[in-house]
């Protein structure tokens, strides 16, 4: 029992962190160069089976870094979540084999 308890600490710290991430949005951030030398930010990602690419203003370029990294920390998150959750389940199971 003590352990359940121990694991579902833990599974509400990992929510809680969850909830504190700001905006976030999949994808990877690039700095293009046009044949005339200009050069642009680009953003590609892929939502719903979809590709899909962006044009980023310079002004930007930091908040969708930031907004990336807010992705990447939620998808980390939520693999930690289900390892969390399939540990409490099997501890569960035990029980009721008992």
């Amino acid at each position: 029992m003590e352990k359940q308890t121990d694991i579902m600490t833990r599974i509400n710290q990992v929510k809680l962190e969850m909830a504190e991430l700001g905006p976030m949005r999949p994808g990877s951030l690039s700095k293009q160069k046009r044949a005339w030398g200009k050069t642009y930010w680009h953003l590609s990602y892929y939502h719903r089976g979809q590709g899909h690419t962006t044009y980023v203003s310079e002004e930007r370029v930091d908040a969708v870094r930031n907004e990336i990294a807010n992705y990447k920390r939620f998808q980390e998150l939520c693999k930690v979540l289900v390892d969390y959750s399939l540990e409490l389940a099997k501890l569960a199971d035990a029980e009721t084999e008992l």
